[in-house]
């Protein structure tokens, strides 16, 4: 798996090189590109597309009655359901997106004992998102598959799955992370999010308006479908000892404290040097380096990305919710997440001022 996955890493890296010179000499290189970014991560024939109920049309996929990015198909599922061998230990980083993903991600990988990491994309390499079947960071079924054989140490996937289909049927012996977050941070972060990845969403300023969006987003119109219906999926099965459930906002506030919880988790190793060192690979400064990466550079560069995956300091959001949108996510909360016990603040920490 890492040596493919490597092979993959260079091959891009050296063929960003080689399209930012070409970029300096045909000023139309960013748009064939981008297209060209668009094109290699559509879906196989025959795939059902997902049919928006809220426009805009996103050309989302629809994987098992779910919204999905176009790169990831029924056809992969199938493979996850059927035939993809579970190793006792895997490591499973799931959340729903623009959640703390690669923050939890990439403090997995160093506790499992990958090295430093350069850039956002070299977790595909280390930490791979299964889920996905066509485009530049797929992973081949047959790569899946030799590496429940040839990993030297467990395995860390991340997925943005719900809890339903291969997760269903997922062992005791693997080890589950599931991250939520303050929920309008969430639906703040996501659109951002949309905006940026321009190659792969195709949406512009003036495509969407935030009332547009909030409306996709809060009725499960968008990848990955409703929030709160994502949460609840992981949150009835909070109790399970191959279960860990933790929040954005304590990983902010406490990282020191969240790294050991994970440790004892995954039953890793961790003394002081090697917490010192996982706190420093991690930091605002370290992480934002990644927007220096060589893929990193070239996507931004070529237009494919608008922006940085690590958001600099002083990067304030634009949009917010408004008090009625704010009162439609207290009221699915009330109907849904109160009822199994969640806390008020697990979902409203910073963006709703009091409890109901």
């Amino acid at each position: 798996m890492l040596v493919e996955t490597n092979m993959v890493g260079r091959c891009l890296a050296c063929c960003a090189a080689l399209v930012l010179i070409l970029a300096s000499l045909f000023p139309c290189l960013p748009w064939i590109m981008q297209r060209l970014v668009w094109y290699m991560n559509q879906p196989p024939a025959g795939q059902t597309m997902h049919i928006p109920k809220y426009p805009p049309d996103i050309h989302d996929n629809l994987v098992r009655g779910i919204p999905t990015i176009p790169v990831i198909t029924d056809r992969r599922m199938d493979f996850l359901e059927n035939n993809f061998t579970q190793r006792p230990g895997d490591v499973w980083i799931i959340t729903y997106q623009k959640v703390g993903t690669t923050m939890t991600q990439y403090i997995v990988s160093l506790l499992l004992g990958n090295g430093r990491e350069t850039g956002f994309f070299d977790l595909f390499r280390t930490c791979p998102w299964p889920e996905i079947d066509v485009g530049i960071f797929a992973m081949s079924t047959d790569a899946l598959e030799e590496s429940a054989i040839t990993a030297p140490r467990p395995r860390c996937f991340k997925s943005h799955w719900p809890r339903m289909g291969f997760f269903k049927q997922i062992p005791d012996t693997s080890k589950i992370i599931y991250v939520l977050r303050d929920a309008e941070k969430v639906a703040v972060s996501y659109w951002n999010h949309i905006f940026n990845l321009f190659a792969f969403y195709w949406v512009r300023e003036g495509d969407m308006s935030w009332d547009q969006y909030f409306d996709k987003w809060f009725h499960g119109d968008l990848q990955n479908g409703d929030y709160f219906e994502h949460v609840a999926s992981w949150w009835e099965v909070r109790d399970k000892k191959n279960i860990l459930i933790l929040r954005y906002e304590d990983l902010i506030a406490d990282k020191a404290a969240t790294i050991h919880r994970i440790a004892a988790f995954i039953e890793a190793p961790l003394d002081e040097t090697r917490l010192a060192d996982i706190l420093d690979a991690t930091s605002k400064d370290n992480m934002r380096k990644w927007n220096e990466g060589r893929i990193d550079k070239f996507f931004i560069s070529m237009g494919i990305m608008k922006g940085d995956h690590v958001r600099k300091d002083g990067a304030k959001a634009t949009v917010s919710c408004t008090d009625t949108q704010k009162a439609l996510m207290m009221d699915k909360y009330e109907a849904l997440l109160k009822p199994m016990g969640m806390p008020f603040e697990y979902m409203f920490s910073q963006s709703v001022q009091g409890k109901p």
